[in-house]
């Protein structure tokens, strides 16, 4: 954990944005299209922003509308909020290892990897509990604090995005609690040992 600090300035550098310690950084590795889920969340983010709680970096490409929608964010609060519209791939390991939580807000996911990455990197996810996503995240709730890996939502909308970004905010203001919950993320195995022990439990019953 001692290099979250060391990557989370790079990053802030990299992208030309504050490193302000208080504020959650916000990453996003995705295609921009609906399926992914970045309208809800960028509705949600404008105004975590606007309140100077979060920080905002994105890396992808997609649909023009969204990438306008995208602009149009880091072009009210330039300080706030890096964007690189392409593709990326040392921005996007910089985004992973950088930032404190990584949102997938994916509509439909059958497996999704970007939020193993992150969890390996104690970047907590944000998801929705949807497929592959449901199946790799343990979300937070009020007694898990030793098993949870990250951030869950149901609803496939902003006002869910809003909660659960609320819900994130609240325990990282708890330093020693968010240092709990990124050493669990970084424990977590989904290589296929995990899978085959689960495969021959079936086969046994």
């Amino acid at each position: 954990l001692a290099d979250k600090s060391v990557n989370r300035r790079a990053l802030c550098t990299q992208l030309g944005i504050q490193n302000a310690e208080q504020k959650l950084l916000v990453g996003v590795i995705s295609r921009l299209v609906t399926q992914k889920g970045i309208d809800i969340l960028l509705d949600a983010l404008w105004s975590k922003i606007d309140c100077g709680d979060c920080l905002f970096a994105l890396l992808g490409s997609g649909d023009a509308l969204l990438e306008e929608r995208v602009k149009a964010l880091q072009s009210t609060y330039p300080d706030s909020v890096g964007i690189r519209l392409g593709y990326d791939e040392p921005l996007a390991h910089q985004i992973i290892a950088g930032a404190d939580l990584l949102a997938v807000p994916s509509l439909y996911e059958p497996c999704g990897l970007t939020q193993m990455y992150a969890m390996r990197y104690a970047t907590l996810p944000l998801v929705r509990a949807t497929g592959g996503l449901e199946d790799t995240v343990l979300g937070l709730d009020e007694d898990n604090f030793d098993e949870a890996t990250g951030f869950k939502f149901g609803d496939p909308s902003a006002a869910a995005v809003t909660a659960t970004l609320d819900h994130a905010l609240h325990y990282f203001r708890q330093a020693e609690i968010w240092k709990r919950l990124q050493k669990n993320s970084m424990s977590g195995r989904f290589d296929w040992q995990r899978s085959a022990e689960a495969y021959v439990e079936i086969y046994k019953r």
